[in-house]
């Protein structure tokens, strides 16, 4: 078991480690058991846990247009469709933001750009997960879709740090930004409630 343990924990460089308090050597497991509760999201429209504690958030782009809201509610075909994120459309190849300072603790950037969809990384395409923390309460962005990734596991960025690029991997149909923030309890909120006027895009 622990030898399974390690196998995934990324590859991180001592002088990839930033060991100022909360943050620690990530763990791929975190960011694993993530992934896998997508087939079963718990969603917060406003969720207490996280409101108040994100500080100012940076635009994940510099302009773009939101194409898909946040919407546990969401119907298509008649069926209950819940959309976990916020959709940003902008042209491939847009610089994505890491939206606050933290930790990647996953990434994916193996798909490639289709124009029908794939279900490469379950559908998400190329990924990033970051593990953030403020006044000690951990938090999670996720950037997906994306057509090239620019940082590795492990490494501490800064709010506003390049992370990767607009794409249309996975199970994606144009190219856009699905971005989803949640807490420790898997809860995922509105990105939007935590940006002045609601203005993601920084337009």
């Amino acid at each position: 078991p622990q030898a399974v343990a390690e196998s995934l924990r990324p590859e991180v460089k001592p002088e990839d480690l930033d060991t100022t308090p909360p943050f620690t050597i990530p763990s791929r497991q975190e960011a694993i058991s993530f992934v896998r509760l997508r087939s079963r999201p718990h969603y917060a429209t406003n969720n207490r846990n996280i409101s108040g504690l994100l500080g100012n958030l940076t635009s994940p782009l510099a302009s773009c247009r939101i194409s898909s809201p946040f919407n546990p509610s969401r119907r298509l075909q008649g069926r209950t469709n819940p959309h976990p994120g916020t959709d940003l459309a902008a042209p491939r190849g847009t610089r994505v933001n890491a939206i606050a300072r933290g930790r990647i603790v996953r990434k994916v950037s193996n798909c490639r750009d289709q124009r029908n969809g794939s279900g490469c990384n379950s559908g998400f395409g190329n990924q990033v997960f970051i593990m953030h923390s403020r006044n000690g309460v951990r938090w999670y962005s996720n950037y997906n879709h994306m057509t090239t990734v620019s940082v590795t596991n492990g490494r501490t960025i800064e709010a506003g740090q390049m992370i990767g690029t607009v794409g249309n991997t996975g199970f994606s149909f144009g190219d856009h930004l699905h971005i989803e923030i949640m807490d420790s309890n898997q809860k995922r909120s509105n990105l939007a409630l935590y940006y002045n006027g609601g203005d993601i895009c920084g337009n």
